[in-house]
């Protein structure tokens, strides 16, 4: 065989060698791609069900606050007595503090729909959902409910006592509204904390 020969099939084979691991590198580099995307996205679910947990803690503990400030509005209105007028103020913050959890929330939810840009599909979402709901709906009425023990004072301390009531009872329904999204949201976790990850999000 001539040398050019030899030389043109040397020539031959390192292309054949160069491009097989041309086409092995590219396979491993979407592998890689594939395997971190999926590993970004198991990290997000797994942080968008850790913060479910931590919002329900959160909210099963507000109550004895918003039952005490109840309590407190509720003794005004019977016994008549007007309270200092740099009170209001706490309610404000309160009332504030629940409307950013409330698009805390909000911004979870969308998260949740945002997963499948890393390959990961949601499964089941009405179940996370109906927790979701529940805690939207908590937190708007403990929100509202703060406005009006806010509104409740300022009737009181610049505009007397004449439409004191009818503040008050606005403020009572809101609390009731409060108390029957608590009880719902407590039922629905109870379902939802035993079920398993893959329950909710597959590859």
């Amino acid at each position: 065989m001539e040398l050019g020969n030899i030389s043109d099939l040397v020539s031959a084979g390192c292309n054949i060698t160069m491009a097989g691991a041309a086409l092995y590198a590219a396979w491993n580099a979407r592998d890689w791609f594939s395997q971190r995307s999926h590993s970004k996205g198991f990290d997000k679910a797994e942080n968008i069900l850790a913060s479910i947990d931590e919002h329900t803690l959160l909210a099963k503990q507000s109550v004895n606050e918003l039952h005490s400030s109840f309590s407190y509005i509720e003794e005004i209105f019977k016994s008549l007595s007007v309270p200092p007028k740099d009170t209001s103020s706490i309610y404000k913050d309160t009332e504030s503090k629940h409307r950013n959890l409330k698009d805390q929330i909000h911004n979870l939810i969308q998260e949740l729909f945002r997963l499948e840009r890393w390959a990961l599909c949601l499964k089941n979402p009405g179940e996370l959902l109906v927790v979701t709901n529940h805690l939207t709906d908590l937190h708007t009425s403990a929100a509202h409910f703060y406005f009006y023990c806010d509104s409740c004072l300022y009737q009181l301390h610049y505009m007397g006592w004449d439409e004191f009531e009818d503040h008050f009872k606005v403020l009572q329904s809101n609390y009731e509204d409060y108390l029957v999204s608590l009880a719902c949201l407590e039922r629905e976790y109870d379902i939802f904390k035993v079920k398993r990850f893959n329950h909710f999000f597959k590859i």
